[in-house]
């Protein structure tokens, strides 16, 4: 198949067991080069919880063969998110946040730009940022950020050989820049 194509599709997921009712508008869908030889190209934009499209994800992955080991199969993508309201998110998919520890609570909006991850699952590069001034943050009682605090953060690792490398990671919260570089 040399190409798929949807464009100004709607898409709606319900389970009414655990309440998830997520509703996703304006889905252009492009895969290309659907082929167990080749790489397959993947571009998704989409309306989630918004009334224009806000998130943008691009995908390269493959070449996937039946015999393939899935933890040697290159990916190439890129993930952007810019807006996505937390609160809205938690009435639509209510099961995501019950994955959280059970102290803490996250809302508001967040923007996630330029997620990249390239490699193998053996080996591979991460780099993005979030933003989230508009959002809030609580743990317990022990870190609280409410929104309109400016929070961001960048960051750029490396997996490989079980070593998390950090290139750079910078951190703003209010005042407050923290830059972290070093290997885990």
């Amino acid at each position: 198949i040399s190409l798929v194509e949807i464009s100004g599709g709607v898409a709606r997921y319900r389970d009414l067991g655990d309440g998830t009712d997520l509703a996703v508008q304006q889905l252009d869908l492009r895969a290309q080069d659907l082929n167990f030889d080749r790489p397959v190209s993947i571009n998704l934009a989409a309306a989630v919880l918004a009334a224009k499209q806000n998130v943008n994800f691009k995908l390269v992955i493959g070449p996937i063969s039946p015999e393939s080991d899935y933890r040697n199969v290159a990916v190439d993508s890129q993930l952007d998110i810019d807006p996505l309201d937390l609160n809205q998110l938690k009435k639509a998919v209510p099961k995501i946040f019950t994955a959280l520890p059970k102290d803490l609570e996250v809302g508001g909006i967040f923007k996630l730009s330029g997620l990249k991850v390239k490699g193998t699952l053996h080996d591979f590069a991460l780099n993005g940022g979030i933003e989230g001034t508009q959002g809030f943050i609580q743990w317990g009682d022990y870190f609280h950020k409410p929104a309109g605090i400016p929070l961001v953060l960048e960051s750029a690792a490396h997996y490989s050989k079980d070593k998390i490398a950090i290139r750079n990671a910078a951190l703003k919260l209010h005042t407050l820049p923290l830059q972290v570089k070093g290997d885990i």
